[in-house]
């Protein structure tokens, strides 16, 4: 799992955890490239999914028997 996933399930978890100082601090010890960190501490939500080649939409599509 790379390292943003786990810091964004992290704070998906307990998301009051974090002051808005401690969040810039974390991310910066993440460690991670340049990209993902100012994704993360612009906290956009596109650039995130970006850096992290995520896919713009996902479907689940469920068929049921007849």
């Amino acid at each position: 799992m790379s390292n943003v996933v786990h810091f964004l399930e992290t704070l998906g978890a307990s998301p009051n955890t974090l002051s808005a100082a401690n969040y810039a601090q974390a991310v910066e010890a993440l460690g991670v490239d340049a990209v993902s960190r100012e994704a993360l501490l612009a906290r956009d939500t596109n650039a995130i999914n970006h850096a992290l080649d995520g896919r713009a939409a996902m479907r689940c599509l469920v068929f049921v028997p007849d």
